[in-house]
């Protein structure tokens, strides 16, 4: 995988491999010239195949010591070596001799000079030689048959009976491979392999003995099929069948690499492991590994039975000791670097008091290697920080940074803030630059022939990469241990006045402009760069110090460990952190909590090859080449209690719970129908609520046509606040209003603006809509984690408390301003635990409910504990290439209807087996949902949250509304704008609008130009009919004011950049234009095909498409011009109050 990114499909020689597989083992399925049939070549592969398994050793005999084994070795055989062979089996000669491939063969390798085709990628060709004459190794191996004739090992590496070993109990066949198998082991991080040997004699034991029975060396294990699917290439015409080019495997590793005379890295052999697996599409296994254990024994027969065990080389990471003894110090003694620290450091420790000094980096110094690099990079950080430059690796808080400027005050704070950052608590590292030291401090180096260089372990350091999920508005929870740049919505910014200057009072510079951005925007998606956070030295030494064993030693996995649930606590568990391995020994930090959206960031998998679980396809006769499947629901303890909490109607206890009532939506469970809780007598504010609904109510009843905004909902005005644009489904200017007053969607609307109006008039939060709990939480949540925001920098919170009080013989309403003064903002008093832990409190609530508003938008599964986890297990034809955490296509045609079709598999297993020339591949999987951008929701979260989810991207933007069929203003004219006149062009041939598959289409529909109206209907009817896809409008007339608002997004204000349209630049503002989504089980589905097959469609209707534009691409949108540009249409309407241009042809 590329950095951390989990969810890549498989790459695309074995996404072809598959596709190949599953039309051969088809072939004959469909009749005719045309398609695949079961030709004799083609019969052959699927009866004749054979697996192979072969296995060479890393040792290599040198010096006395290892003439005296090989001595050993003839010694109880009738000294069945010679002089010569004893000679001959010095260095790779022994290993050379005893190849188990299958059986056991001698590999011969000799030089020559033959024509290369270069555009093969031979990887014998000598650097800088001609490209027709090249070196080239001609290595092969002696075919084994008949009787050994002579006592000479190596002159009878040609026979199969008798030529290893004396024939003192007759002719005994050569030793050889049973079977192998190669297993997953923590959680795909690590591999295990299992060899099963035959030897027939002791001294074909002790060869295996001597070469392959040594814990801890270096072996090479390969297997593979005899012949494999090359290509499949498509007929050009109707009387020729598609051409099956089927090869026979090559010479592999143990031939071309491994014997070679050249010098190899351990990272070389993987990276040439994972090259040969591409190279033959899949059918070619690797397995470069160390010897980890091994048994044997001896039967009656003088047979001996051997099982040998491999390991991957990154299986190091969970016993490899870090604590390392320090080097000579560069800077003189101990005692002398404890004094430079204590007088750097502030510390005042006396000098009598240094060595019993209880400051863990006073008191480990020189201890270890580690402990030796933060104390020098403590002492030389300022010349450290200077070369790196602000804004680099190393960040210092300096106090001048944390001086609190007001011209308008006499105070000044500096010494305050000064004194709130212990000096101590100041140093910071950025994450990939302390794992780059760590790498060379304390993983030592791997050096084989030729002094060629490797790391035990590797770490994966490429910034741009390594992600991790990021919720704007976080900010570092706890900076004694990880700060990170961030993100924050335009609420926040002005109600606490995040401008990043100094002058203004506000040191959100030291973190984001003096440090390297780790919250970061791209395509619409929020995420954040891990090895950008910065940890503090001094929690750098504590987790060291934490992690060490009762034998003061210190685990690399343990340690780094630490270090990820210091960031998990700072991030407030917005992330999840895990140490994993991947290519075999490369440390990768991955997140388990999704980024949202962030599968937009990984390569389609649409155009991937979907698996075939079983049977054929009628569609193009592929079949499947899995043998056995499983399928199987894992429900724990936690997940049955959401489960049952999920069955009733109603229920506050549990965000997971949420997706299971969507999912049980239509079921009532008539013995739980819901929860609650007790209830408390009305509120003031819920009986304020009550008179207001009761007033809106009688309006509606008793008023006229003219209550109601012309097509845009009732305009309402109570207590001198007028409230516009009141509309919710099944309402319309004709509808009948005894049924709107009893239409609860309406009702909450107009609560709901109310609010709004008393909230901008009065600058006083109240709380939300009483019909709904949810909303009341979350905003509850967000005014604290507001709250601790302000406590912590100080700033307004923008809201005002309001308590209820009596007072001289009158009821009062007591206003106090939520805010904090700069001069007493909490960030930066380190020490101040209880504030650290409000903090990580209030985000969390504040977090939740966030998720909440999301989990009740979206589809029925949307996270991986909300939905029941499927656990998907195929066992196929031997396949290599798939890797952990790849995402794999499935076809999930078998699936119960209940289960949404946007499953996504993630592998985490892939287990291989040889035995008996077949090779099984098993391949585990979990589901998980794909990860959807986060909804707008433009009645429950609060302004400035709706202006960033709209600077997400137009996808993100109109989600909920996709979903839901809710409203949301920034489909329809803005209601304070002057009323809209209705069109004066109209359709002749559309006297009646075709009613589509979906009423929120419809009602959309009817906003656009009357000309286009019936032509839309018929391409969402074409749509379902001959693609079998319903798609939805999500959009229709967007005014020119809208326009102007999403043109700001991402230049002017917050987000990303959405339209590249101006007002009056885009046709949606004549109402020529409309976006669409493909809404499939509830959910909804941005990625797909089907839009370029939709504008195929709506191109016989005169549209063109959005995926055709060159700067900024839009799928789902559909224009029609009518051969004006936007120019001559704004010109139109200009003293027109109608959107909608005249004189169209």
């Amino acid at each position: 995988m590329k950095g951390n990114i989990i969810g890549e499909p498989i790459v695309e020689a074995i996404d072809k491999q598959i596709d190949y597989r599953q039309q051969i083992h088809g072939a004959g399925y469909i009749p005719g010239t045309q398609n695949l049939q079961r030709t004799p070549e083609v019969q052959n592969y699927l009866n004749n195949r054979n697996s192979w398994i072969k296995m060479a050793s890393g040792v290599s005999l040198s010096g006395s010591a290892a003439v005296d084994k090989i001595n050993a070795l003839s010694s109880d055989s009738s000294n069945y070596l010679s002089d010569n062979d004893e000679i001959a089996l010095l260095g790779e000669g022994l290993a050379k001799s005893v190849v188990l491939f299958n059986s056991t063969q001698k590999l011969v390798q000799s030089k020559g000079f033959e024509y290369l085709n270069p555009n093969e990628g031979n990887a014998n060709c000598e650097e800088g030689g001609d490209t027709e004459t090249q070196l080239t190794f001609n290595n092969y191996y002696g075919k084994r048959s008949g009787v050994a004739s002579s006592y000479s090992f190596l002159d009878n590496s040609n026979k199969m009976y008798g030529g290893m070993g004396s024939s003192q109990r007759g002719l005994q066949p050569v030793p050889g491979i049973i079977d192998m198998s190669v297993e997953c082991l923590n959680r795909g991080s690590i591999k295990k392999a299992t060899i099963k040997l035959k030897a027939y004699n002791k001294f074909q034991f002790g060869l295996i003995e001597l070469l392959y029975l040594r814990l801890g060396y270096s072996v090479m294990l390969e297997w593979g099929w005899d012949k494999y699917i090359d290509e499949i290439t498509p007929s050009d015409n109707a009387t020729t069948p598609p051409t099956v080019n089927i090869k026979d495997m090559e010479s592999t590793i143990i031939e071309n690499q491994w014997f070679d005379g050249n010098s190899y890295s351990q990272t070389d052999m993987i990276n040439l492991v994972l090259a040969n697996e591409e190279r033959f599409k899949g059918n070619y296994g690797g397995f470069f590994g160390k010897v980890s254990n091994f048994s044997w024994t001896l039967n009656a027969d003088n047979t001996y039975d051997i099982t040998l065990n491999l390991i991957t080389v990154g299986s190091v990471i969970e016993s490899l000791n870090i604590k390392i003894p320090a080097s000579n110090l560069a800077r003189g003694d101990i005692k002398q670097l404890k004094e430079d620290l204590n007088e750097e450091l502030d510390l005042d420790v006396g000098s009598s008091e240094i060595e019993d000094s209880d400051n863990i980096i006073l008191s480990n110094v020189g201890s270890d290697k580690l402990s030796q690099w933060i104390s020098t990079t403590l002492l030389d950080f300022t010349n450290i920080s200077r070369r790196n430059k602000q804004g680099g690796d190393y960040n210092y808080i300096h106090s001048d940074r944390l001086i609190i400027k007001n011209r308008s005050s006499e105070i000044d704070y500096e010494e305050q803030w000064k004194n709130n950052v212990p000096k101590e608590s100041r140093y910071f590292v950025r994450f990939e630059e302390f794992l780059s030291q760590l790498q060379g401090e304390v993983i030592c180096n791997i050096i084989n022939g030729n002094n060629k260089n490797d790391k035990e372990v590797l770490f994966e350091l490429d910034s741009e990469l390594v992600r991790c999920n990021y919720q704007i508005n976080l900010v570092p929870l706890n900076a004694n241990k990880v700060i990170f740049s961030f993100l924050m919505d335009e609420e926040f910014e002005n109600n606490i006045n995040f401008n990043g200057n100094a002058e203004s009072g506000y040191p959100t510079y030291i973190f984001n402009k003096s440090l390297v951005k780790f919250a970061t925007v791209e395509n619409g998606i929020v995420y954040g760069k891990l090895l950008n956070c910065y940890l503090n030295l001094t929690f750098i030494q504590q987790c060291f110090i934490d992690a060490q064993n009762n034998k003061e030693e210190v685990s690399l996995f343990v340690f780094l460990q630490k270090i990820c649930d210091g960031i998990n606590e700072s991030t407030g568990n917005c992330t999840d952190l895990e140490v994993v391995l991947k290519k075999d020994k490369t440390v990768v930090f991955i997140d388990q909590n999704q980024i949202k959206g962030g599968d937009k960031l990984i390569e389609k998998i649409e155009d991937k090859t979907a698996i075939n679980v079983y049977g054929y396809e009628s569609q193009d006769g592929s079949s499947s080449f899995v043998k056995d499947f499983k399928f199987q629901t894992k429900i724990t303890p936690n997940l049955m209690n959401m489960v049952t909490i999920g069955a009733t109607a109603s229920n506050e206890k549990d965000v997971n719970s949420i997706p299971f009532q969507k999912w049980n939506k239509g079921l009532v469970n008539r013995f739980g129908q819901s929860q609650e809780y007790d209830q408390k007598p009305p509120s003031t504010q819920e009986v304020e609520d009550e008179k207001f609904k009761k007033a809106f109510i009688d309006f509606v009843k008793n008023g006229n046509a003219t209550g109601y905004s012309t097509g845009f909902g009732y305009n309402f005005t109570y207590n001198g606040l007028t409230m516009q644009g009141i509309w919710a489904e099944g309402v319309a200017w004709d509808s009948d209003r005894d049924k709107d007053a009893k239409n609860k969607g309406l009702i909450s609307e107009a609560l709901n603006k109310y609010k709004q109006e008393l909230r901008n008039e009065n600058n006083i939060w109240k709380v939300g809509n009483p019909n709904s709990k949810l909303i009341r939480n979350k905003k509850e949540a967000e005014d604290n984690y507001m709250i601790y925001i302000s406590r912590a920098f100080g700033g307004n919170t923008g809201f005002t408390s309001i308590k209820e009080e009596t007072g001289e013989g009158r009821d009062i309403t007591v206003k106090t301003k939520i805010s904090t003064p700069r001069n007493e903002a909490l960030y930066f008093k380190l020490d101040n635990d209880d504030f650290i832990q409000q903090g990580k409190n209030a985000f969390k609530k504040y977090l939740s409910n966030i998720n909440k508003q999301e989990a009740e938008a979206l589809a029925p599964v949307i996270s991986g504990t909300g939905f029941i986890p499927l656990e998907l297990s195929i066992t196929m034809d031997g396949l290599s290439g798939v890797k952990i955490y790849n995402r794999l296509k499935i076809n999930t045609k078998f699936l119960p209807s209940s289960y949404p079709k946007t499953l996504k598999f993630i592998v985490k297993g892939v287990d291989h087996k040889v035995s008996n020339n077949v090779w099984d591949t098993n391949i585990s999987t979990i589901s998980v949902p794909v990860s959807i951008n986060p909804p707008l929701q433009t009645l429950k979260l609060s302004e400035a949250l709706k202006r960033l989810y709209n600077g997400l991207g137009s996808v993100a933007s109109t989600f909920y509304d996709v979903l839901i069929g809710n409203t949301i203003d920034a489909y329809y004219p803005d209601p304070s704008s002057s009323p809209i006149s209705p069109p004066t062009q109209f359709d002749p041939n559309c006297t009646s609008i075709p009613t589509t598959w979906d009423t929120v289409s419809d009602r959309r529909i009817k906003t656009l130009h009357p000309l286009i109206q019936c032509d839309v209907a018929n391409i969402i009817n074409e749509a379902e009919a001959k693609l079998n896809v319903k798609f939805r409008v999500t959009q229709a007339l967007r005014t020119i004011a809208e326009q102007d608002g999403l043109y700001a997004q991402g230049r002017t204000v917050g987000g990303s950049i959405v339209t590249n349209a101006r007002g009056g630049k885009s046709y949606h503002n004549y109402g020529l234009a409309f976006d669409v989504a493909i809404i499939e089980n509830n959910g909804v589905i941005w990625d797909s095909p089907e839009y370029k097959n939709l504008s195929t469609i709506a191109s016989n209707y005169g549209f063109d498409w959005g995926g055709n534009f060159t700067n900024l691409k839009d799928e789902p949108h559909f224009q029609k011009d009518f051969g004006k540009n936007t120019q001559q249409l704004l010109a139109n309407i200009k003293n027109s109050s109608s959107p909608y241009p005249s004189g169209l042809a």
